[in-house]
């Protein structure tokens, strides 16, 4: 809402207006922190076949992506590079204090030309003076916290 409302005030009519936060972050980074919010030690994950693994998926890492620096997750991270998981995959255990759990794929939601991590470029709408406020881990607290609360 902070942004339309700026938009109307600042913005120029007929402009088009990314609104984002520049974070680049994955589909998996959010079931993962959303596994942390529910009290999940997350420790690793790995692919159900094909022996990909990766420790400390939630760590947070620097990294480049479309020629800008992020913090991001290292899960975010090998989306990008040969340990990518995919279908072939079956998917993914996800390695707690507790046991593990298995993420199954499922071909019908995936779309074969999505890409893994997208990014926006809020370049226009940062020099109204837009900024993000909130984190991911803050919008998956909320989310996690909403859920419980209409339990």
């Amino acid at each position: 809402m902070r942004a339309f409302q700026l938009l109307e005030g600042r913005g120029k009519f007929g402009q088009v207006y990314n609104v984002g936060s520049e974070r680049a972050n994955s589909i998996l980074t959010f079931i993962l922190l959303s596994m942390r919010e529910l009290g999940y030690d997350v420790k690793g994950i790995s692919s159900v076949v094909n022996g990909k693994e990766l420790d400390a998926p939630l760590e947070k890492v620097k990294g480049d992506i479309f020629g800008r620096e992020v913090i991001w997750y290292r899960a975010d991270e090998a989306l990008l590079d040969p340990l990518r998981f995919e279908m072939e995959d079956v998917g993914i255990n996800v390695h707690t204090g507790s046991g593990d759990l298995r993420i199954t794929f499922d071909r019908k939601f995936f779309r074969p030309h999505d890409n893994p991590i997208l990014m926006s470029d809020t370049t226009k709408i940062s020099a109204l003076g837009f900024e993000a406020m909130h984190s991911l881990e803050d919008i998956v607290s909320s989310q996690i916290g909403h859920m419980r609360d209409d339990a």
